[in-house]
């Protein structure tokens, strides 16, 4: 049996297992109280996927007489308070400031950002989104008028590039109650300002019964100005009405205006780019047995710069190991491109020599290669048959067809059918130039100093694919947009 003695040196130890005990105790108890005090996204369970939802609000949707203040919104959830973007229409002159406050988002609207009798249109987007997640809340927007009355005008319509009739989905759509001077888009920002849509599109709404002036430009820096000559621009050469229906479309065409050194010095700079060194070719000398090079299509050297001079001796065509010399060889200074037009036989092998400083632009000599490759042969190409009909006969409507953004053929619409021979396999685009002046070549449009319109592209609705040995036959009505 244990003795007195015994019970005494065990009493220590005990003691300090009790203690260990009651310190594992107090820490745990520290941590659970830790873990409930600190905010945290639950763990567990399926992802919340559900947006905020709108609670309360202080104001009402299309409030009267508004005179300025604090404008509030109370969602279900808290709110992340970063990258919330507020876009005002029309446009004042600093942003409302945004405080996020756990599940209230505060807009403040000092009287000094609004004008009289003016109605408001205030929109957060996609950007307002709960704090665990991520998950933002829809389109977030309201209207308010500073007068007694709300404003219900609207304006829509679309943009397209003047030279292509596609949609030109960079521009912003600007609207200026008054323009002094044309310079005036380059140094004050419009009072209303809109991103067109992926199919070119722009609504303009709560607009008041006032003539506007309309642009469209490609703000590249996002300064809703235009920073001639950097950015396209469309424009219309008269002020327009808001109506109260979006069924009246007003369409703009777009285009690059030609830089005109004397308006300013600094206009070369702003053109200055990093110099290219070399040259490319459109020949694919991968392998020999493959037919690759178009025989509709002339053999081109595309300079890396402005071709200062060339020679043409430098320049071998071979016909299998034949000297041709029957090839036209001319040079292009403005595209920078030297292109041999010679007759080439189908499924036969060629071979273009370059020699050492054959040409020279502004970076330097160039050094020569080699270059052999084969032609194709008929059955590689399709044929496309267009079938079309046009209501205005009094100029010249030219059909253009594309691939990759590069014009593969043109023709005057002389007949009610058109046909393309020789084509290579692959998807296409079809345009018509509605050729005004009848001098066969797209002309560009002038805003700053002859105010001219450009001429107008149009563009088939879809993409035509074409297939080796093969035809393809559309039909197309031609209804040219804003004659």
């Amino acid at each position: 049996m244990p003795t007195q003695n015994t019970f005494c040196n065990l009493a220590p130890l005990y003691m300090m297992q009790i203690r260990v005990y009651f310190l594992i105790v107090i820490i745990s108890s520290a941590m659970l109280w830790m873990s409930c005090a600190n905010e945290s996204n639950p763990s567990g369970g399926p992802k919340d996927t559900t947006p905020p939802k709108l609670m309360t609000r202080n104001i009402a949707d299309s409030s009267l007489r508004f005179k300025g203040g604090k404008v509030s919104f109370e969602f279900d959830e808290k709110i992340d308070a970063n990258n919330i973007v507020v876009e005002t229409f029309p446009i004042m002159r600093s942003k409302p400031k945004v405080v996020v406050n756990k599940k209230t988002l505060t807009l403040i609207l000092p009287d000094s950002l609004l004008e009289e009798n003016t109605t408001y249109k205030i929109s957060l987007g996609n950007s307002i989104k709960d704090i665990y997640e991520g998950n933002p809340y829809n389109s977030l927007s309201f209207t308010f008028s500073t007068g007694d009355v709300l404003d219900t005008m609207m304006l829509s319509g679309n943009v397209w590039k003047a030279n292509s009739g596609d949609a030109d989905t960079n521009a912003w759509v600007m609207l200026y109650k008054k323009i002094e001077s044309d310079s005036d888009i380059s140094k004050q920002k419009p009072l209303y300002a809109s991103k067109v849509d992926a199919m070119g599109a722009f609504s303009f709404s709560n607009l008041p019964n006032k003539e506007f002036y309309l642009y469209a430009v490609g703000d590249a820096n996002k300064n809703l100005k235009y920073d001639y000559p950097l950015e396209s621009i469309a424009y219309l050469s008269t002020s327009v009405l808001p109506v109260n229906n979006l069924n009246a479309k007003i369409f703009m065409h777009s285009f690059l205006e030609v830089a005109d050194t004397t308006i300013s010095k600094s206009v070369a700079d702003r053109w200055k780019k990093n110099v290219f060194k070399g040259f490319t070719t459109n020949i694919d000398t991968t392998d020999i047995k493959k037919r690759s090079f178009d025989i509709t299509q002339p053999i081109t050297i595309t300079a890396g710069n402005k071709i200062i001079d060339w020679n043409k001796s430098k320049i071998r065509f071979y016909a299998d190991d034949v000297l041709d010399e029957t090839g036209f060889v001319v040079a292009d200074s403005i595209t920078n491109k030297i292109k041999i037009n010679t007759e080439m036989a189908q499924d036969a092998i060629y071979k273009l020599v370059l020699l050492d400083s054959f040409a020279t632009d502004t970076s330097g000599e160039y050094k020569g290669n080699t270059y052999t490759f084969r032609t194709k042969k008929e059955s590689d190409y399709g044929t496309l048959k267009v079938k079309y009909a046009t209501a205005d006969a009094s100029y010249n409507h030219i059909m253009q067809l594309w691939q990759n953004g590069n014009m593969i053929a043109t023709q005057i619409i002389k007949d009610s059918v058109v046909n393309f021979k020789l084509l290579n396999p692959g998807n296409y685009v079809i345009r018509i130039l509605h050729d005004k002046n009848n001098n066969g070549v797209w002309d560009n449009g002038n805003y700053y100093s002859e105010k001219m319109q450009p001429e107008i592209v149009e563009k088939y609705a879809s993409e035509i694919v074409i297939k080796a040995n093969w035809l393809n036959t559309i039909d197309w009505n031609i209804v040219e947009k804003n004659k």
